[in-house]
Parts: C-alpha cells; sequence; structure tokens
C-alpha cells in the first residue's frame, strides 16, 4: 500500500479511536460531575476543565511537533488520553470529584493533539488529494458520534460504581490510539509538503489579517454552543427524569444528535473550501 494512503487510514482510525474517547466522556462527563460533586453547581466543572486544557495546549502541542515530528507527538497525545482516563478511573473508584476534574484537564491536553490529525493529513498527501484526505479524516469523528454514546451507554452500569466502566473505556482507547499511530510514516520536513509557494509568513501578520479574526469568532461562538449542548444535554434530561440524583444512564440518542451534529459537515467542509476560495 502507498505510504500516503496508509497514513491517511490510519489517521482516519485513529480519528475515530480519539473522537469515541471524546464523546463518550462528553455523554457521561457532566453526569459523573453531578454524582461526585458536593456542590451540584460545579457538575460541568470537569468539561469546563477538558475545554481549557485544549485551549491551552494547542500552541505546546504544535510547538512539540515541530520539534520531533508527527508521530511522536500524537503518541504523546494518546499516552495523555490513556494517563487521562486512568485516574478519571481512580477518581470514581474513589469518590473523589476534583481528582475527575484533574483528570478532565489532562483528556483536554490530549484532544489539542488529536485536533490536528487532519493537519497531517494534508502533509502527507500530495496537492490534489489533500482536500479529500482532510475529509476523510473527519468522518472518522462522525462515525464516532455514534460509536462513543452507544458505548457510554453500554457500560454506564457494567459496575457498581456508575460510570466506572465508561471511563474504563477511555484508557483503552487511548492505546488503541497510540498503537496505530506508530505506524504512521510522515514524509519530512512537515513544513515543505504543505508549502504553497513564497516566504513563510510570520503569526503576527497572520493573526492580524481580518479573515483570520473572523475564522477565530466563528470558532469561539460555535465551538461555545457546541460544549453547551453536549455538556447540558445530559444533565437537563437526568433533570426532567423527576430524581433528585440524575438519571444514571445517558441518553445515547441525544447524545448521538448532538456529536452527529456538530460531526457531519466536517466531513465535507475540506472539499467546498476548496471549491468557493
Amino acid at each position: 500500500m502507498n505510504f500516503r494512503l496508509r497514513n491517511v487510514l490510519l489517521l482516519t482510525l485513529t480519528q475515530a479511536t480519539s473522537s469515541t474517547s471524546l464523546t463518550l466522556v462528553s455523554a457521561v462527563g457532566s453526569l459523573a460531575g453531578y454524582a461526585l460533586a458536593s456542590n451540584k453547581a460545579l457538575a460541568t466543572l470537569p468539561s469546563t476543565m477538558s475545554v481549557i486544557g485544549t485551549a491551552l495546549s494547542t500552541i505546546p502541542a504544535s510547538l512539540l511537533m515541530k520539534r520531533v515530528g508527527r508521530r511522536v507527538g500524537f503518541v504523546v497525545g494518546a499516552l495523555c488520553a490513556t494517563a487521562g482516563g486512568g485516574i478519571s478511573v481512580a477518581a470514581l473508584a474513589h469518590g473523589q470529584f476534583w481528582l475527575l476534574t484533574a483528570a478532565a484537564l489532562l483528556l483536554g491536553v490530549s484532544v489539542a493533539f488529536a485536533q490536528q490529525y487532519r493537519f497531517a493529513a494534508a502533509e502527507t498527501s500530495l496537492p490534489q488529494f489533500r482536500s479529500r484526505a482532510i475529509s476523510f479524516v473527519l468522518v472518522g469523528g462522525l462515525a464516532a458520534a455514534f460509536l462513543g454514546p452507544m458505548l457510554a451507554r453500554a457500560t454506564v452500569r457494567l459496575y457498581d460504581v456508575t460510570y466506572l466502566g465508561s471511563y474504563l473505556c477511555v484508557p483503552v482507547l487511548g492505546l488503541l490510539a497510540a498503537a496505530l499511530l506508530t505506524g504512521l510514516r510522515m514524509p519530512p520536513p512537515a513544513e515543505e509538503a504543505v508549502r504553497i509557494g513564497g516566504p513563510v509568513r510570520p503569526i503576527t501578520k497572520i493573526v492580524r489579517q481580518p479573515i483570520f479574526v473572523v475564522a477565530v469568532l466563528a470558532q469561539m461562538m460555535g465551538q461555545g454552543v457546541m460544549n453547551l449542548l453536549m455538556t447540558g444535554t445530559p444533565l437537563a434530561i437526568s433533570s426532567s427524569s423527576g430524581t433528585s440524583s440524575g438519571c444514571s444512564c445517558p441518553d445515547s440518542s441525544a447524545a448521538r444528535s448532538c456529536s452527529a451534529g456538530a460531526s457531519a459537515p466536517s466531513s465535507c467542509s475540506a472539499s467546498c473550501s476548496t471549491s468557493w476560495r
């Protein structure tokens, strides 16, 4: 198999694996926080810490991969998910809300690495195939929109401690992603692989462009709405069930709808941007 096609296939599978972990945690995270928190107003704090971890780690993750390469960087990210999942399991087993919150920060760090799979797909592909390669990788997220909530529902009561079975899936998925990524063979150097022509522009010049500002604002609003829906929906459903402790079994259909709504447009966005620019 051509190494470029192999890389795209591995990145697609890894995207599906890491996104399954993400959607699984999105389905049960706020409910687990509600179950452990003495102050129920803090139920969504683990989800918030995950977003903060991603925001704080995005630039460091890029700088690390520039130094050590995509494969090593991605494996580090997958191992962060493994460690975060393991700490989450310990937090649930011992009923420690603040430990669960700290673990969520580490899970957010892993997302910062996983969000760059699409860029690796562009780097490993020929110019005429880049938009399709990005779309193929993002399709993995669409599959995860269904797999994650289904897995959460199947494992939420697997053990006496509610949600423990769901969180046990996270380190397993992290190790699976790390194993897949060891087969990645990126063409060095990555910067030359995606350069269209001309000198590289400094970041200060890029961030002053109106198109960059609009893109950042759109991302902020879209990500904010998505996080609101994916963390608030399980709690809203549990509240409507009429139980004081909250429903322990996440509604997989609602979680699938939120995740699929967020993932489906991405499968064609790369091709559309190429056609409309």
